[in-house]
């Protein structure tokens, strides 16, 4: 299985391998293995560096192979370092199972290198509304692939094996790494309680079937234990930092989260929150994915917030997007994108609180830009 990807070329016919029962076969029988490995994997990863860390992919086999042949041409195994995907490995691109399937075998080959966490597409919910992504619904790819009867098993094969997935990382003991941001405060942190998101993180069941979360109820203490944790799950696969716009409508909010335009009980946070939860534990910064950016890489919040998205396909950036990733080594981070070929795209995107650094807020963060063309 993890021998077919090295073959692939882009533009190329796919793999007759890839839509045969015998792939389907081998494909649900590594999701059971690496389910086992991930279930002895904390909730809440600590990592350190050299590291590289990965966005959304959504089933890009082209901009996968593009790192793999950039990063590790020599294989996984035998490069320096260690891989840390943010999740969304499926639905919108056309060759999810794939990428499933590369990332499984090679969690199955170097669990010890390769780490995988969750995304909100890594749910039930999302990668099987097929009347939303229709073709590029990962559910209907595998009954697209498969047939009917043998695509519903590898697509649940696959959802038990997310059900295991970690759901945040920090590396180096300074940047929280997770999907979509940082959960909303159940403590009045402000009256002197004890900050317990994280520990709360740690504690979350594996494995844990992702729901989008009833409603938050009026009486403190109404929820069940199980509902708690997968409103915290949830928020963590789902929130998104405020943009400019949004941040003023923040300032008299609880512990400076909102509702997100995104609805279904999904938050944004602002400045105010950054501030407080890496403050509250000694972090320098946030890392996530989760949402598009034609650069690539894309900072907020002061630069303290990094958005990594490692597809420039299927996301409406239009032609010239690119796909991005990010090298964390000791105290540096590099910014790593796909055909960066003038001035302007070489610099990660940036909002208005944090381009007041201009072109030295790198040097004064410890960040450092790597712009690689493909040539």
């Amino acid at each position: 299985m993890a021998q077919s990807f090295s073959k692939y070329s882009p533009g190329q016919p796919p793999n007759p391998y890839w839509s045969s029962t015998q792939f389907a076969e081998e494909l649900i029988q590594a999701c059971h293995r690496v389910s086992g490995v991930l279930s002895r994997e904390e909730r809440l990863l600590e990592l350190r560096s050299p590291i590289y860390i990965f966005g959304d992919l959504h089933g890009n086999l082209d901009d996968l192979k593009f790192f793999a042949d950039l990063i590790w041409p020599l294989g996984m195994q035998l490069t320096a370092g260690k891989f840390l995907f943010l999740g969304d490995y499926v639905d919108r691109g056309q060759y999810g199972i794939e990428v499933v399937a590369f990332l499984v075998a090679q969690k199955l080959l170097i669990p010890d290198k390769i780490f995988l966490i969750r995304g909100n597409h890594e749910t039930r919910a999302v990668n099987g509304w097929e009347s939303y992504y229709r073709s590029g619904s990962y559910l209907s790819q595998c009954k697209e692939r498969f047939g009917d009867e043998t695509g519903v098993n590898v697509w649940e094969a696959c959802n038990k094996m997310f059900d295991h997935l970690p759901l945040a990382c920090i590396v180096d003991d300074s940047i929280f790494c997770v999907h979509g941001g940082i959960p909303c405060p159940t403590t009045e942190i402000s009256r002197g309680e004890v900050d317990t998101r994280l520990e709360d993180i740690r504690k979350i069941a594996c494995p844990i079937d992702i729901q989008p979360p009833e409603p938050e109820p009026s009486v403190i203490g109404a929820e069940t234990e199980k509902q708690k944790q997968n409103r915290l799950a949830f928020s963590l696969l789902w929130a998104d930092p405020a943009d400019t716009s949004q941040e003023p409508s923040l300032k008299d909010s609880k512990f400076g989260f909102g509702e997100s335009s995104r609805g279904g009980g999904t938050v944004i946070f602002g400045s105010q929150a950054v501030n407080e939860f890496l403050e509250n534990y000694r972090l320098k910064y946030i890392m996530r994915a989760h949402e598009a950016t034609a650069t690539g890489v894309a900072v907020c919040k002061s630069a303290k917030v990094l958005t990594v998205f490692s597809t420039s396909k299927d996301h409406g950036c239009g032609g010239d997007a690119k796909c991005g990733c990010v090298l964390v080594d000791s105290n540096k981070i590099h910014a790593i994108n796909r055909e960066s070929k003038d001035l302007a795209a070489q610099y990660p995107e940036q909002d208005e609180a944090s381009r007041q650094f201009d072109c030295d807020w790198a040097s004064m963060l410890g960040i450092s830009d790597r712009l690689l063309c493909d040539e």
